[in-house]
């Protein structure tokens, strides 16, 4: 059977994807379409990565995420925020600073 090896950053792509993925040639012709992994598959990579996780690595409620998007949010209607503004304030909340 004919097979093709994907490079590191094509294999990324769909591995995390939880979407279906179409694959083009150079040209931007469809050539294929790889249907989204099952939900038990999606399942099945949620718990591989958190086997893999540093148990060291903060974690944050979605509750603290949301209240930090919301705050971004708010922030970004007041100024221009770039990339890295944004990981500075986020570097900033992380060490418990009012932003």
């Amino acid at each position: 059977m004919p097979h093709i090896v994907l490079t590191a950053d094509q294999a990324r792509v769909l591995e995390e994807s939880t979407l279906e993925v179409e694959v083009h040639d150079e040209q931007g012709r469809l050539l294929a379409r790889i249907p989204p992994p099952s939900e038990a598959e999606i399942i099945e990579r949620i718990k591989r990565n958190q086997l893999n996780c540093d148990p060291n690595s903060p974690r944050y409620s979605s509750a603290a995420v949301q209240a930090r998007l919301r705050r971004l949010e708010e922030i970004s209607h007041r100024e221009d925020l770039d990339e890295a503004k944004v990981r500075e304030l986020l570097r900033r909340m992380r060490a418990g600073e009012e932003v």
